[in-house]
């Protein structure tokens, strides 16, 4: 567990905290928020990955427990159920991408404004949204490989 915990976390400042960073070094003149909009697709693209997601579910739990007894549906919900994985975890990327970016815009606007008076409450509170992100990632990430399709 404690692993996954590393494993989400370095892969979320590559995916999320890099992008912000390289943006930023692109942009220097704008606002951090406006990078962080880059980053974080609208909610109706987050929605619809997460309804994917649901779908991909419940074709697992239909392959998984229901009895088939023809080898055609069987072999067709099975390729049903490995494009719905590969569709379904989609929403993964967004929650790495968001997580590696709050630690990243902290720190970018601590060294930009070397104002350090509300620093530790907005350290506090990018940490409690860093921590969220990153438990998300990690449930994400064991039912991607619990719900796996066979092979």
């Amino acid at each position: 567990m404690l692993f996954l915990i590393f494993s989400e976390i370095f892969v979320s400042l590559f995916v999320g905290g890099v992008p912000l960073v390289i943006w930023h070094t692109n942009n220097p003149d704008s606002s951090i928020a406006a990078g962080l909009v880059y980053l974080n697709p609208g909610d109706p693209i987050v929605l619809y990955l997460a309804s994917m997601t649901i779908v991909n579910f419940i074709v697992w739990l239909i392959n998984r427990y229901w009895f088939m007894p023809s080898y055609s549906l069987r072999e067709n919900l099975n390729k049903t159920h490995l494009i719905t994985h590969q569709i379904g975890f989609s929403i993964l990327s967004i929650y790495r991408a968001v997580a590696g970016a709050i630690p990243a815009a902290y720190f970018i606007v601590l060294y930009k404004t070397k104002d350090t008076s509300g620093a530790i409450p907005v350290g506090l509170v990018s940490l409690a949204l860093f921590a969220g992100a990153i438990f998300m990632c990690c449930l994400l990430t064991s039912l991607e490989s619990r719900t796996r399709p066979r092979s």
